[in-house]
């Protein structure tokens, strides 16, 4: 998995900026009074709102662009008010060896504090109340990452300007220690906003973190860092104006209508949309997820691929092996090569179906992985119909990522392969993986908090990218190029004909003129051949852009 981040330029180039953004702050921390860096750190959300618009072509609302010149204009004004901390007058002994430390014992006390009074919403049945424990855990969660956000960077920003203004002897050791316990308070936050976007609404747990840390930050500055505030009445109001400005602007940025809200929820679910996994999209377990993307190949290719005993698509990878174990039987079904072998529509016919040996209901298929996921996965073919359905059941893991059952096992975990068929626009092709725990051993367990989203974001972005360049690897050309390949043939032949009967005329006159020209009933047929040809392009163009 981490192989492929790394193999991404987008990917790579974001972590590098992450990274330098994180420099810059640790720098600015050193510097800027708290109360004042952390509703400027809050402007990253105006940053990505038109990162948002502008480069992933994503629709903001009027409030969000209010939200926008708000929070920026709180943010000019909160520059304008900065007033330089005079450090002589600062009691760096007592910052570092009372304040500090006792504010950061609160947060820590506070966290598991937060942690028992969250729900267990597993045992939770009615709607009602899994819909308000899902609230409460939202509410939780979003203040513990926004308390570590906000008293760990106060924590940073009073222990590195200590150490750049005047502390001696212990004051260093502490200065240390609570620079050290802010950094890991930072990471810690990670684990809480992951658990809190797993169970609960993005929107609203990213609005909780960013208010607790804006108010904490503020808070810790200026009660515990000593930070001045304006002593001129104007400046004090202006200051205070542009702390309301920021958090209202950042309010509004976090801000989504219920239609929206519905909306987003509802892609949460299982990512599938229209014509989702209706009867299994509910049954995914509790760790499981679902989702859809298209393939522009015809569904029974599609299906051809999939049932390969060995080489199924999707598994293109030098670092995987399939093997069968048992077999029920051979041939399966739809192993003839498809409906589309010689047509210009249908590609070649890829190495599923062509004499190639095919899964059938009942057997048995060990997969083989590579670094860095090394170990084996056994599975049981449990539900074929074609040429739409497979269902694969989980009867042996070991690997370094193992999908697990809620008793820990990994029998009860199942991958679910559905395609429907789209016509002219190709395949829909509807994926569930079920299962209740993400196990990750080795190195790998490092990232055990963050590893089930991390997987999910994965599958959905290379997956449909994987499948589309397997399909054309095995000679299969896609319905929109192989419509255009049609169209330019015959526009090719309507030319060639246009030229032979355009030759005849000038060399045949003895032959007849009804010889030496196109008929109208020929030209006819081309005009009208070629105009319905088009005619289809221009529709699935126009649908694509829908």
């Amino acid at each position: 998995m981490l192989i492929r981040y790394f193999t991404q330029p987008t990917w790579v180039l974001g972590l590098s900026l992450d990274i330098i953004g994180a420099l810059i702050g640790l720098a600015s921390l050193s510097i800027l009074p708290i109360s004042v860096a952390q509703p400027i750190f809050a402007n990253g959300l105006v940053l990505l709102s038109l990162f948002s618009y502008f480069y992933l072509k994503e629709q903001l609302a009027r409030i969000h662009w209010v939200g926008v010149v708000v929070c920026f204009c709180g943010t000019l004004l909160l520059a304008f008010t900065l007033q330089a901390t005079d450090w002589s007058r600062v009691d760096l002994s007592a910052m570092l060896s009372r304040k500090l430390p006792i504010a950061l014992v609160i947060v820590i006390v506070a966290l598991p504090v937060l942690e028992f009074v969250q729900p267990s919403l597993e045992g939770l049945t009615s709607a009602r109340e899994k819909q308000r424990g899902a609230a409460i855990v939202e509410l939780c969660t979003g203040l513990q990452a926004g308390m570590c956000v906000g008293v760990g960077n106060a924590g940073i920003a009073g222990g590195l300007q200590a150490l750049s203004h005047g502390a001696v002897g212990a004051e260093v050791a502490g200065a240390f220690g609570v620079v050290g316990t802010s950094v890991a308070l930072v990471g810690l936050q990670t684990v809480f906003a992951t658990r809190g976007y797993y169970y609960g609404r993005a929107v609203v747990i990213t609005a909780y973190i960013t208010l607790v840390s804006l108010s904490a930050g503020i808070l810790m500055g200026l009660l515990v860092l000593d930070e001045p505030w304006p002593a001129d009445i104007g400046m004090s109001l202006l200051r205070a104006f542009a702390l309301v400005a920021t958090i209202l602007g950042v309010t509004m940025l976090n801000w989504k209508e219920k239609e929206q809200e519905a909306d987003g929820e509802e892609a949460a679910s299982g990512m599938l949309g229209h014509g989702a996994l209706q009867s299994d999209e509910a049954d995914v377990g509790k760790g499981g997820f679902a989702f859809a993307f298209p393939l522009p190949f015809k569904r029974d290719d599609v299906y051809k691929e999939l049932i390969s005993a060995t080489n199924p698509l999707g598994a293109d990878s030098d670092n995987l092996s399939l093997t069968m174990v048992s077999r029920a039987g051979k041939g399966g079904t739809g192993g003839t090569g498809g409906t589309g072998g010689t047509g210009g529509t249908g590609g070649k016919g890829g190495k599923g179906g062509e004499g190639g040996e095919t899964v059938s209901k009942g057997c048995m298929r060990k997969a083989v992985f590579e670094r860095p996921f090394r170990g084996h996965v056994l599975s049981e073919l449990v539900e074929l119909e074609a040429p739409s359905k497979l269902v694969w059941a989980q009867r042996e893991s070991d690997c370094a990522v193992n999908f697990v059952g809620a008793d820990g096992s990994p029998t009860d975990c199942k991958f679910v392969v559905e395609l429907a068929d789209k016509g002219a626009a190709g395949t829909e092709v509807r994926l569930a993986y079920r299962y209740d725990a993400l196990a990750l051993r080795g190195p790998l367990c490092v990232f055990a908090p963050v590893g089930p989203l991390l997987l999910r974001m994965t599958l959905r972005r290379s997956l449909p990218t994987q499948w589309a360049a397997s399909m054309a690897k095995r000679g299969y050309q896609p319905l929109d190029v192989a419509a255009a390949t049609k169209m330019q043939a015959q526009a090719r032949g309507h030319q060639a004909r246009k030229g032979v009967n355009e030759k005849k005329a000038i060399h045949g006159k003895g032959k007849g003129d009804a010889k030496a020209r196109t008929t109208d009933a020929q030209r006819k047929r081309d005009q009208d051949e070629a105009a319905a040809i088009k005619a289809k392009a221009m529709g699935k163009a126009t649908a694509a852009k829908k």
